[in-house]
């Protein structure tokens, strides 16, 4: 019995340790980042650097599978272009990779790491590690 009671608050305090890597949370989860982030997600609201909305830069749709893939719609002069492409965590898993292609032509390439600010299993918010731009997400599934 006592050594049910260690075990679980060790794994309580690993839990807790693991889950505070976020600055806006979640304190604890009981799922694992990639988990978390594995699903489809629409956005919510984004802000440059100066807290100007710029969401319409980022009117898209993203969908992120557990092994790595990463597929996009995203508008390009008014048209939809699907993109699809990597994803990936690094930073001991606070900062988020993304690398897209469009699959038409091949042409447009998008690449660009975020500070992951928020990661639970419905908000995803992240930080432009480029130019500061704030991107708060919303999963769709």
């Amino acid at each position: 019995m006592r050594n049910t009671i260690l075990l679980l608050s060790g794994l309580t305090m690993l839990l807790m340790l693991d889950g505070c890597k976020y600055p806006e949370g979640p304190a604890v989860s009981l799922n694992t980042p990639t988990a978390r982030i594995s699903r489809g997600w629409t956005l919510v609201q984004a802000t440059d650097k100066d807290g100007a909305d710029v969401s319409e830069r980022f009117e898209n749709t993203y969908t992120f599978t557990e092994s790595g893939d990463a597929f996009a719609e995203i508008e390009i002069l008014n048209i939809d272009t699907d993109f699809e492409g990597k994803w990936s965590l690094d930073n001991e898993d606070t900062e988020f990779d993304l690398e897209l292609v469009d699959v038409l032509t091949g042409l447009f390439a998008y690449e660009r790491s975020y500070a992951i600010q928020r990661l639970t299993q419905e908000e995803f918010w992240l930080i432009d590690l480029n130019d500061s731009t704030n991107i708060q997400l919303q999963a769709t599934e």
